[in-house]
Order: C-alpha cells, then structure tokens, then sequence
C-alpha cells in the first residue's frame, strides 16, 4: 500500500505517487490511521482551486473518509450498499407524497419537484445503476457457471482497479445521502 503522511504537501504525495508508480496514496496521520485517499482526480481538483501544490496540504483536497473492507474479505453483499439510496428515496418520496414504488422513478420524481439537484440527482441515480449493474453482473455469471445458485454477493477481487476505486467513490457519496437524510429529518448531522 503507497502511504503517505498526513502533513504533506500535495507537490510531496504528487512526487511519491511517481515514484512508485501509483495512481493513488493512502493518507496517513500521526497515530497511522488510514484517514483519505490522494487520487489523480484530487489533485486536479488542487488546480481547479488554484491552489500551489508546493503548500497545499494533501488533508485540505484528499478524498475522506475512506471505505474499505478487510483484507480477509471475499464478498460484500451489494444489496446493502443499495438499501441506502433505497431508503433515501423512499423516506423522501413519502415526505412529498410520491407514489411512485420504483426507486429510480422516486429519484426522478424528487428531481423533478426540485428536491434533488440535477448534479445529485445524476449522482444518486449513476451509483444505484452502478451497484445494480454489478449485482446482475454477479448473478448471470453465477447463472452461467452452474456451480452457486445465484445470491447478492461481490467479491472485490473480481472486479478491476477502476471498477473498486468507483465503489469507494459510491460509498463516499452514499455517506453524503445518509448525512442529508439525518439533517434533514432530525436535525443533527449522521448516519440513518
């Protein structure tokens, strides 16, 4: 795993991403807890802003918290990953009497009623499709090999380097959601 401390500048993580070759760093603090990830895609962002690589520190771009799953780990269960975007759509379709049952269709409902942004709406619907698209992937080729009758289980290993840094990006955005569901209906920053 590429580290890389907490109090580094981004032109620093930028110069240890190249020369270990990685596309990514694991940012690091004092007590060794794995705190962001510094992504190639953060440090556009860094340029985007205008901010100088040399004294950006790598904490004020780094992509946090971090999701991930043990090393031990050989299957994650998709469906509860989708239960929060399911949740989130269903919580606020009942709040606007939305009668729709379909999750994707009370996303575009809420979107429609401008309860949703365009850019969250897009967002919350890409990452439902995503993790939709994975599970059916998984379960035709359990389908096709014979050998497991077909169930909602992932296993990390089998899906590409692009395909588990998309996950992590999906489960930062479904923390998001669940923070604006709890705000919005206890008022109190949170999980559901």
């Amino acid at each position: 795993m590429n580290l890389c401390p907490a109090d580094a500048s981004v032109a620093q993580a930028l110069i240890m991403m190249e020369e270990r070759g990685a596309n990514m760093v694991v940012i690091q603090d004092a007590r060794e807890h794995n705190v962001g990830v510094l992504t190639d895609r953060d440090i556009k962002k860094c340029a985007r802003l205008g901010r100088d690589p040399a004294t950006c520190p790598v904490t004020d771009i780094m992509s946090a918290p971090i999701f991930s799953l043990p090393a031990q780990s050989h299957v994650f269960e998709a469906w509860q990953f989708m239960m929060p975007i399911v949740d989130f759509a269903r919580i606020y379709a009942l709040q606007h009497q939305i009668v729709e049952t379909n999750t994707l269709e009370r996303l575009h409902q809420l979107h429609q009623l401008n309860i949703l942004s365009r850019q969250n709406h897009l967002e919350i619907t890409q990452a439902f499709s995503y993790l939709m698209r994975i599970r059916l992937q998984c379960q035709a080729e359990d389908i096709e090999s014979g050998q497991r009758i077909p169930d909602n289980y992932v296993s990390p290993h089998g899906l590409t380097s692009i395909e588990q840094r998309l996950l992590k990006e999906i489960f930062t955005q479904i923390k998001h959601f669940q923070t604006k569901l709890s705000y919005t209906f206890t008022g109190q920053a949170g999980d559901v």
